[in-house]
């Protein structure tokens, strides 16, 4: 336990204290950005009391996990032996080349390498850094980080004095680095014809934009003292956001009082590895058409539309592609429309009442318009790391004809209202028009009724003959 809490303890350390890039100083210097930096590690070691001759520390990885190593004492102090350790600086997202950045060496111990020329050990994928380095996913996390080598000699350590003792069988020397980091200003974004103006013009199907810069060497050369010289070019990475597909109007023929279905598909991708896991792909698709519910007055209504994915506006490097619906429809008795992003939601409402209709992802038209009415809808899209790409297709319906064309108009026995068969639409409903039947057959049974009582008082032939012959007599 005693062991494993000096392990603890005196495990080698990494305190980075930089400046933050809020305190960071622009250098007078065309601009560029400097900042101090002081890499405050110390290598701590120990011996276990059951293995006094080896020493145990920790050893930094490039990738900024630490691992624990030993070797045996005498090795450790032998002059080649050194100990490999590093700080990552968080640098700004348009450095991608470390030989762009200038650094400056303030101060460091004799027993600490010059960072610029120490060499670190390869990595886990074979990877051997030299000097400052730009390391692309730190730990995983897919920041980018300016790997700075701190590597030590303990034998120049213990040489100089420098290692002390601090519990009965640890030790430690300091590895204290100071120096200055000077980056090279953003440059200026050109501006992009590609990206359209505010307002989107249909058809835009596909727009693409700058959505970061990077620098590198370019235009090397050798020159008469034989010293390589380069130039410093600024490169792009460009974002784009298009329709890969759009399915609908189905149907585009309409019948008045019915719905069409319209979906579309887009793809967002970002050659910027710095956006990765950023929510700058389109986190919303609109349509907009004409609310003709209560037709002839009509107004332009705009629904958020649904995606199939949770996250539509993240992407993973790939790109991300999402298809959109409609909204579910939801319809009252009376005709109200409203919508829900929740299936589940829609199918509640219509199970609800036995008068509500929907459940499906369409636009509905109102019953009253006419035909030859064409509805025009637009979808469109924004996207983007400066929300400047914008996408827009438009399609249209025409009305022609209504449910109502569909009705049949027969006489009706309430008797037996269905000879051929129930029809879908009565099914569960026949007792609407079977219940019917005395009212259906009142009038027959009271005209017979009246018939046969009519009869009955009615003089019979005889009788009618005598009253011709005797008028007077009132017969018998």
């Amino acid at each position: 336990m005693k062991q494993s809490l000096i392990l603890g303890i005196l495990a080698l350390l990494l305190i980075v204290q930089p400046f933050p890039f809020s305190e960071r100083v622009v250098s007078a210097e065309e601009g560029w950005i400097e900042v101090p930096f002081t890499s405050s590690t110390y290598v701590g070691y120990w011996y276990n009391a059951n293995s006094p001759n080896s020493f145990y520390f920790e050893s930094r990885m490039t990738n900024g996990e630490q691992s624990i190593e030993h070797v045996p004492r005498d090795r450790f102090y032998q002059a080649d032996f050194h100990v490999f350790d590093a700080s990552y600086l968080p640098i700004p997202d348009h450095i991608t080349d470390a030989s762009l950045i200038d650094f400056e060496l303030v101060s460091k111990p004799d027993h600490v390498r010059d960072p610029r020329n120490a060499l670190l050990p390869p990595d886990d994928r074979g990877n051997i850094y030299q000097g400052l380095t730009i390391i692309n996913n730190y730990r995983g996390t897919g920041e980018r980080r300016l790997l700075v080598p701190i590597v030590s000699f303990p034998s120049i350590a213990q040489d100089t004095g420098a290692v002390r003792q601090i519990g009965e069988r640890s030790y430690r020397y300091d590895t204290v680095v100071e120096f200055v980091v000077r980056f090279p200003p953003p440059p200026e974004i050109p501006p992009d014809p590609n990206v359209p103006a505010n307002q989107c013009v249909s058809p835009n199907q596909s727009a693409t934009g700058i959505s970061g810069t990077y620098t590198y060497r370019c235009n090397c050369r050798t020159d008469s003292d034989g010293n390589r010289r380069c130039s410093t070019c600024t490169g792009y990475y460009y974002e784009t956001l298009s329709v890969v597909g759009v399915s609908g109007p189905e149907p585009s023929i309409v019948k008045a009082g019915q719905g069409t279905e319209i979906k579309i598909t887009t793809r967002y991708t970002n050659q910027n590895p710095a956006h990765q896991g950023r929510n700058y792909g389109p986190s919303n698709m609109q349509i907009n058409g004409i609310d003709s519910e209560e037709y002839p007055y009509m107004h332009v209504k705009t629904l958020d539309m649904v995606p199939d994915v949770g996250n539509p506006g993240y992407h993973w490097g790939s790109g991300q592609t999402v298809e959109w619906s409609i909204p579910y429809a939801m319809i009252e008795e009376n005709g109200t429309w409203h919508t829900t992003r929740s299936l589940s939601e829609a199918q509640s409402f219509v199970n609800a009442h036995p008068l509500n209709f929907g459940g499906l992802p369409r636009w509905y038209t109102g019953f009253e318009v006419p035909d030859g009415i064409v509805f025009d809808f637009s979808l469109e899209g924004r996207a983007g790391y400066r929300n400047s790409l914008q996408v827009c297709v438009d399609r249209s319906i025409e009305i022609n004809g209504t449910p109502y064309d569909e009705f049949i108009i027969r006489t009706v026995d309430p008797s037996n209202p269905f000879p051929t068969g129930t029809g879908l639409n009565w099914q569960g409903h026949e007792d609407k028009i079977t219940q019917l039947e005395d009212w259906y057959y009142e009038p027959q049974r009271s005209y017979a009724d009246h018939k046969e009582e009519v009869e009955e008082r009615a003089p019979g032939l005889f009788q009618r003959i005598w009253r011709i012959i005797f008028p007077r007599s009132g017969g018998s």
